[in-house]
């Protein structure tokens, strides 16, 4: 397994093959960032380098070999992977794979430990990792990959070597699109401007039922600015009646008017993320004040944060509708 299906991370890839290709790897690493931008791909792709007993590039794993494909297939047994069971990752989790690297590697001198969303360890979980942290077996390896490293415990996060990922630029998101989507450049560049640098959220934007929302939401958005008053109720039904989650509507929402007011303050068509809401994004840019979009953009996005809390969906939606301001 290679790292040539990852798209971007130029940089924390060049480091990772170096530290392999010098013989310099830590016994532990902190894969921090964004959600959904390829931390744990690249985790993977590095764990394959680890692993493989025939690489053919410097610090890189061959990507033909029993080992590298049974690494992409998930099925490598020097690979021990830890997520979470409901809320939290628990502590008999971590204990199984602590026992296991005290035995030598089935295969191979090294074995991998990945824990994915390591921030939801239990507090007796993380208590465990940070002991072996301290004392790790010779040829174990261990991933730690969160997209919250500030709810890792420090004493944890200082044993790690850390490597911080970015979001991918627009271009590169485009490119990942075009290339395994086979997505037409206008429709690629719109899902790019929407992801937030996320391959992930550009994956689930490009779902046909997300793509046919907003295609209506063309139609609605210019009825609702045409009655005035009405507004919240023509949003409420439309809302009301799509398959889309609620969070993907609401966030939605909040782009346009976060678009409208970087366009009131810069002029500026660059930069704004709807670009095919872009006539809409000019009429509200116009019509409201700065102050009521930035109000408009609290309430949608507090909204959100209610949604988090389990709070009854339906009544979320009419109640952050009819607090907004329309043009």
């Amino acid at each position: 397994m290679t790292y040539a299906h990852i798209h971007g991370h130029e940089a924390q890839i060049a480091f990772l093959k170096e530290v392999v290709s010098s013989q310099r790897t830590a016994h532990a690493y902190l894969f921090f960032g964004p959600e959904g931008i390829g931390k744990k791909r690249v985790a993977l792709s590095f764990a394959a380098s680890l692993l493989c007993p025939n690489p053919v590039r410097a610090g890189e794993g061959c990507g033909a070999c029993s080992s590298c494909k049974r690494v992409l297939k998930g099925t490598h047994p020097d690979i021990i992977a830890i997520s979470a069971i409901g809320a939290s990752i628990r502590i008999q989790e971590i204990r199984d794979a602590i026992t296991a690297t005290k035995v030598r590697p089935l295969e191979g001198s090294n074995r991998v430990v990945i824990i994915d969303e390591a921030e939801r360890m239990s507090e007796p979980a993380a208590n465990a990792v940070l002991k072996t942290l301290e004392e790790p077996p010779r040829g174990n390896f261990f991933l730690l990959i969160t997209a919250r490293p500030y709810k890792l415990p420090t004493t944890i996060v200082s044993r790690c070597q850390p490597l911080m990922f970015s979001p991918l630029s627009k271009a590169q998101i485009m490119g990942f699109l075009k290339e395994s989507l086979k997505l037409p450049e206008e429709k690629a560049e719109i899902i790019a401007a929407c992801a937030g640098g996320s391959v992930s959220e550009a994956l689930k934007l490009s779902h046909p039922d997300y793509l046919s929302f907003r295609e209506k939401m063309q139609s609605i958005w210019k009825t609702a600015l045409a009655v005035g008053p009405m507004a919240p109720v023509v949003l409420s039904r439309a809302l009301g009646q799509d398959k889309i989650e609620l969070e993907e509507k609401l966030h939605f929402l909040a782009t346009l008017f976060r678009d409208a007011l970087w366009f009131q303050e810069t002029r500026a068509k660059e930069g704004i993320v709807n670009l095919d809401f872009f006539e809409t994004v000019k009429i509200i840019a116009e019509r409201l004040a700065p102050g009521q979009i930035i109000k408009n953009i609290q309430a949608l996005t507090q909204a959100s944060l209610n949604l988090e809390q389990n709070v009854n969906k339906s009544l979320t939606l009419e109640a952050s509708l009819v607090s907004l301001t329309f043009p």
